[in-house]
């Protein structure tokens, strides 16, 4: 058995230093966001400010929440956050007119595809509420002489509760300036905190804990709603001679794998020293080494050229054959094949 395990752990220790390149895709999309969005990415940000002459009236939390939908929104990774805070009070005309008849115009006068607005309509809400329970449980009424339960009864007792309910009220809408188009979420649903004690006399959850879970929530569910969720897949690469006869020329061939693969494990990977080595492997390799057209691909993928990251893909295929594409890397081309599709859509529009 254990010697099973020894092998074992070599092997996940093989699979873990496996090279690999880190490409960005989209993990997840909001229901209606493909047909809104066309294929702008760079977001403008406008935030309402309060109007009141009274600068005693306009409070902190307003600047934390705002700050927090828009981190919320940056840490999704999809949009390239634009400040606009130069331009208010052009952004308020728009805001405010809603006439996007010229958007084309708007959005190459602001150097922008989309923006965001973020409204606050309300201050903060809290409510702690009381309640009680009456539970039962299990209590030793007679032991023996050394100290075991002889018998349990049944004790009811009372448990007391608060609960806090906190709403905070913000609304985020994506504007987008070519079509006119909006996508909105609104946050008025409470978060809920509770505390439970047998003595009624304890204190509600505090509302700073309660604004912050509620702030949490609120700006979850609206970067949920409004933007796509991006996430690194790391894509092997690879430095075996598939698909090369000769064994010199696989042996050449494989070191020039390896060593370009190396360069993705210095303190600062270079993909295009890397990507050398693989372009010389393969002019070695006479155009027969399946390990080059794969790493090559990845690389055309990582850079965003999907037609050529296709290319060397079908020519791994075509080069290494069915018992060559086993099922990791069938999943793998099957989401090259949907963050393609995406890609040329966004190209195209």
């Amino acid at each position: 058995m254990l010697k099973y395990l020894h092998f074992f752990l070599i092997f996940l220790f093989l699979i873990d230093c496996a090279s690999t390149v880190k490409i960005p895709i989209v993990k997840s999309t909001p229901k209606g966001f493909e047909n809104f969005i066309g294929s702008g990415r760079d977001l403008g940000l406008y935030v309402y400010k309060s109007e009141s002459a009274n600068l005693a009236e306009v409070s902190d939390w307003k600047k934390v929440i705002q700050g927090e939908v828009i981190e919320s929104i940056r840490k999704k990774g999809y949009f390239n956050l634009v400040d606009m805070s130069s331009r208010e009070n052009r952004l308020k005309e728009i805001a405010y007119s809603q006439l996007m008849g010229k958007g084309k115009d708007i959005s190459k006068e602001l150097s922008v595809d989309v923006l965001l607005f973020i409204e606050i309509p309300q201050s903060p809400a809290s409510e702690c509420r009381n309640y009680s329970n009456v539970k039962t449980r299990q209590v030793c009424n007679r032991y023996d002489a050394n100290g075991r339960c002889l018998n349990y009864i049944e004790q009811n007792y009372t448990q007391y509760g608060k609960q806090l309910s906190y709403t905070v009220f913000v609304k985020a809408r994506l504007v987008n300036l070519e079509t006119g188009e909006n996508l909105e979420n609104t946050n008025s649903s409470p978060a809920i905190l509770k505390t439970e004690s047998e003595s009624p006399n304890f204190d509600c959850p505090s509302s700073l804990e309660g604004f912050k879970m509620a702030l949490d929530k609120a700006t979850s569910e609206l970067s949920n709603n409004l933007s796509p969720t991006m996430e690194d897949m790391e894509v092997p690469i690879y430095d075996d001679g598939d698909g090369i006869s000769d064994s010199d020329i696989k042996s050449e061939v494989k070191g020039l794998l390896s060593t370009g693969n190396k360069w993705l494990s210095t303190d600062k990977p270079n993909l295009e020293q890397a990507k050398t080595q693989w372009e010389k492997a393969l002019r070695i390799s006479g155009g027969s080494s399946t390990s080059a057209y794969w790493n090559l691909g990845v690389y055309h993928w990582s850079k965003g050229d999907v037609r050529k990251a296709e290319e060397n893909f079908k020519k791994a295929e075509n080069q290494g054959g069915p018992d060559w594409l086993d099922s990791n890397k069938r999943n793998i081309l099957s989401i090259f094949e949907s963050e393609k599709k995406r890609i040329i859509d966004e190209e195209d529009n």
